[in-house]
């Protein structure tokens, strides 16, 4: 009996050739080029552990050939692989036997253990991509995807390439194979090792948004961090380019959702700072490329297979006074990454995540203790941090639509008064973050005495939920606070404090003063 025993041996480890492991086999026939047929039961290869919305081809790389004279078994590239080979100066050489002797090793389910090998199935996957996987010389086949299998019916035994055409995730280059058997003096169909293969895959990247923190004043630092998981490529992989692309006001759809494009701006005067999973900070130019305007943020980096996990990229903004109350900026980041890790001209695909950041205000309502409450205009107002009322005040943006209207001195209006609001009484405090502020009286309406109390008020996301009245626009976002305030004394059209008070009652104690002179120097000179 002949036979390449050396060429069976060697090409076992490869899954080329698979000696042992299945208790029935069946006899051998060939086609019309001496390539081994298979038969029902040994005509399947399946490729295990897939994703139900992931599509597969499978492509033969190898022949098994049968000599029926010599009673030998061969092994020979298919005629698509010798296609590749033309012209290609690396593996243009490469003969079969040099295929099995060098680049021996296990290749079931991942392409990861040989760089050799993991090299040759780079380049001829690309190769493949390249508009070789249909059409007139093709030895490629749809794989049907039922999950979590994805499977083929193959008419001659060999070894073949399985590649991803669509898929969520990343997979390596997979083998599968359908091969012979010695068995009594005779070679039989054998699918006992590598027919049934598990597929290597991981998530393709994934990215994720913080801010430090939910609601900002207007102009106040936000810093924002980015954090990028990075797949562990298999070591063949040629195309695993990331961008990372936020547009300001933009949501995790990747559509523009501001109510004003500028509500959130980017700071260029802090340049962006990428790191890798070992805090390394990699260098712009070199790792990476970078855009970053007031209102844009691209980073390229060419190449993650290799690049400690996760990289991180901080950077910082703010809100603008066109942010109004309580409107959540919710600003969005798109991760595009290779659908194909083989193929450096493949498309991309996109996941999204977004942080959310707002601005809040107080909404001061001035009324009288008289009966009827009604509402007052003409008092004025401070806001501070500090509880004795008594430092720097606020400035405030005093109008409700983000017409940049800014001031320390808050007035209470008529309807109309103040600009976008709708009601009597109310003085607004737009542009400010969740804390405890401080509120002073400084002038009281004409006819009432100052209310000289300092009022806490304690502003937080969720007791923010007023709105203007009769408006369908601005809603929420205001914490309501309401001041009374009472009549003055003798009802005088005084604007001011008890300093007033007391100039008055002296005037008309000089005026009573006056009058009893008068009389007496009256009565004298009579």
């Amino acid at each position: 009996m002949k036979k390449n025993k050396i060429l069976a041996v060697a090409a076992s480890s490869i899954g080329l050739a698979l000696l042992g492991g299945a208790s029935s086999y069946a006899t051998i026939t060939t086609d019309s080029n001496g390539v081994v047929e298979t038969i029902s039961g040994y005509n399947t290869i399946s490729v295990s552990n897939v994703e139900a919305t992931d599509s597969f081809i499978a492509c033969k790389i190898v022949d098994v050939k049968y000599d029926s004279t010599t009673n030998a078994v061969d092994y020979d590239f298919t005629d698509q692989f010798k296609s590749f080979q033309q012209g290609n100066q690396t593996y243009g050489g490469l003969t079969i036997s040099d295929y099995i002797s060098t680049y021996s090793g296990s290749a079931e389910g991942a392409l990861t253990g040989n760089t050799n090998l993991d090299a040759l199935a780079a380049a001829y996957t690309a190769w493949l991509r390249n508009g070789h996987t249909s059409g007139t010389g093709s030895q490629c086949s749809s794989m049907t995807t039922n999950a979590p299998t994805a499977s083929t019916t193959i008419s001659t035994a060999g070894s073949y390439i399985i590649l991803p055409v669509s898929s969520t995730k990343v997979y390596s280059v997979m083998i599968a194979s359908v091969g012979v058997k010695e068995q009594n003096n005779d070679y039989v169909l054998d699918n006992s090792t590598y027919a049934d293969i598990t597929a290597k895959k991981g998530n393709p990247g994934a990215i994720e948004k913080t801010a430090n923190g939910t609601t900002f004043a207007v102009g106040e630092d936000i810093t924002y961090v980015l954090e990028v998981t990075v797949p562990a490529y298999p070591s063949n992989a040629i195309n695993t380019q990331f961008v990372i692309e936020d547009n300001a006001c933009y949501n995790s759809a990747g559509s523009a959702q501001c109510t004003n494009r500028g509500d959130i701006v980017f700071d260029t005067n802090q340049a962006p700072v990428v790191k890798d999973g070992n805090n390394t900070t990699l260098t712009a130019g070199t790792d990476y490329t970078i855009t970053f305007t007031n209102s844009r943020l691209v980073v390229t980096i060419p190449q993650t297979k290799g690049v400690a996990s996760p990289i991180t990229i901080t950077y910082h903004g703010s809100l603008t006074d066109a942010a109004l109350a309580g409107a959540a900026q919710t600003n969005g980041v798109e991760l595009k990454y290779p659908t194909d890790i083989y193929d450096v001209s493949s498309s991309t695909a996109s996941t999204f995540d977004q942080a959310s950041v707002k601005t809040l205000g107080i909404k001061i309502k001035k009324t009288s203790s008289e009966t009827g409450n009604p509402a007052l205009a003409g008092a004025e107002f401070q806001l501070f941090t500090d509880s004795s009322a008594t430092g720097t005040p606020i400035t405030c943006y005093t109008d409700v639509s983000g017409t940049s209207t800014s001031s320390t001195t808050l007035v209470t209006g008529t309807v109309n008064a103040v600009t976008g609001v709708t009601e009597d009484g109310v003085a607004l405090c737009r542009g400010i973050k969740a804390g405890t502020y401080y509120l002073r009286e400084t002038k009281a309406p004409v006819g009432y005495s100052l209310n000289s109390a300092i009022t806490t008020i304690e502003v937080t996301e969720a007791n923010a939920t007023d709105g203007i009245t009769g408006s369908t626009t601005y809603t929420t976002g205001y914490k309501l606070q309401s001041i009374v305030n009472t009549k003055g004394i003798f009802n005088l059209p005084f604007t001011g404090g008890r300093g007033v008070i007391i100039y008055a009652i002296a005037g008309i104690g000089i005026v009573g003063i006056a009058s009893v002179y008068y009389a007496r120097k009256k009565k004298q000179n009579a």
